[in-house]
């Protein structure tokens, strides 16, 4: 900021309903939420773009 003043930030852990990304907790939470894993992108590459890179 050019005044000087720095924008303090909500901490999210704060929060009641926090949930530590990745815990037992987080992966009951997020089954709850959407049922089943899913994986909604494509990751497959093909061989001359991988040796392009």
């Amino acid at each position: 900021m050019s005044d000087g003043m720095q924008k303090i930030l909500f901490d999210p852990m704060k929060y009641p309903e926090w949930v530590a990304p990745h815990s037992p907790e987080w992966y009951k939470q997020l089954f709850k939420e959407v049922g089943e894993y899913k994986y909604p992108w494509k990751s497959t590459f093909e061989w001359q773009w991988v040796v392009i890179v």
